[in-house]
């Protein structure tokens, strides 16, 4: 099993108020811009995180597919594939996941690999072990808030550095995948 779902990460740590006269919008000019938004993309399957990558737009059907494809290529160390023969993906139902081209053409691309494709239950993120990775990678970026500010996607991976396979089993366990 190997889930696939991505997050929004705002790195602005800080409430930052505004005044200004009744009528008149309220505006902040910025010398560096901490509130800069990344989509984080996760495979993460019982043994740890398989593959990740960061961009630095919203994500959208094409950017999946071609997250998908990088992992289909992807070798480890040990020569095995990141998505082994046999392994099932499974995604949550996030709209971009089902629209009319993505959804057959991930398909098709996962079972020329001899993979599947499963979507969660709607509204089901309680079954979903990257909301877990989520949580602690979010809270790893509030620890280290200042590297969190000005290197933001060094941050995003060392918090997934931070994921261990113990970890990632423990997860699986929560969601109630193992016993």
């Amino acid at each position: 099993m190997k889930f696939q779902p991505f997050t929004q990460l705002n790195c602005t740590f800080s409430i930052i108020y505004g005044s200004a006269p009744v009528g008149v919008p309220a505006f902040e000019v910025q010398r560096y811009a901490s509130n800069a938004n990344y989509t984080f993309n996760l495979m993460h399957s019982i043994t740890g995180v398989a593959f990740f990558n960061i961009l630095d737009c919203p994500s959208n059907g094409m950017e999946l597919l071609n997250f998908f494809y990088e992992a289909l290529q992807l070798e480890r160390e040990d020569g095995s594939t990141v998505l082994e023969c046999g392994d099932c993906v499974i995604m949550d139902n996030c709209g971009f996941h089902h629209a009319r081209f993505v959804e057959p053409v991930l398909r098709g691309m996962l079972g020329d690999f001899g993979r599947g494709l499963i979507y969660q239950p709607p509204y089901s993120p309680d079954f979903n072990t990257c909301e877990l990775c989520f949580h602690q990678i979010k809270g790893f970026l509030q620890r280290q808030q200042l590297l969190a500010e000005h290197e933001t996607k060094i941050a995003i991976a060392d918090g997934v550095l931070e994921i261990t396979p113990r970890q990632s089993w423990s997860f699986f366990h929560h969601v109630g995948y193992v016993s």
